[in-house]
């Protein structure tokens, strides 16, 4: 496949990552992972954490609430620092009596 990805296109969840593997910003898309990448009109370009990135991860899924569940499961156990939305909690929180 052109760019090695094997992006279907049918939607995924990604992470951003720093150098170092802190996750920065995890999100989700019904579209392929490279066109959001290269959306000049995406909300993430005007980003302040945008070029501080160094690589992006994804896992694909055409399903939509897999996607959200995943992309809420993935806030939870990275605590990326830039996603406002759901706030990220620790897990103790969740279940705190």
């Amino acid at each position: 496949m052109r760019g090695g990805l094997r992006d279907t296109g049918k939607g995924s969840v990604y992470v951003y990552f720093t150098r170092k593997g802190r996750a920065l910003y995890v999100g989700q898309t019904s579209r392929a992972v490279k066109a959001r990448l290269h959306d000049q009109e995406a909300p993430h370009k005007k980003a302040t954490w945008w070029n501080r990135w160094s690589n992006m991860r994804f896992f694909q899924t055409s399903d939509d609430m897999d996607r959200l569940t995943l992309e809420f499961l993935l806030i939870l156990a990275y605590r990326p620092q830039e996603n406002k939305k759901p706030r990220a909690k620790d897990i103790a929180e969740l279940f705190a009596i």
